[in-house]
């Protein structure tokens, strides 16, 4: 199974505690327990190297919709 992660947001007050690593954590303990494979996003305001840090790659194969923005980019991972 494949799950598409649309959104990730941390309100500004909660900033810089970690809570992003938290989050990840507990989203890919809880499908690999589910028998996903992969999880896929589009990165938005050139946040690719943050999701970078988490094991997401770049998807030169895909193309994110022109609404997205110029430096949009599709990422996947596999877990």
């Amino acid at each position: 199974m494949h799950l598409h992660l649309h959104d990730l947001a941390i309100i500004p007050t909660e900033q810089g505690q970690g809570i992003p690593k938290l989050l990840i954590d507990h989203l890919f303990s809880v499908l690999n327990t589910m028998n996903y494979q992969s999880v896929s996003l589009i990165s938005v305001q050139d946040s690719a190297k943050f999701w970078q840090k988490y094991g997401f790659i770049i998807d030169n194969s895909l193309s994110a919709p022109t609404s997205y923005g110029d430096s949009a980019v599709c990422m996947h991972r596999s877990i």
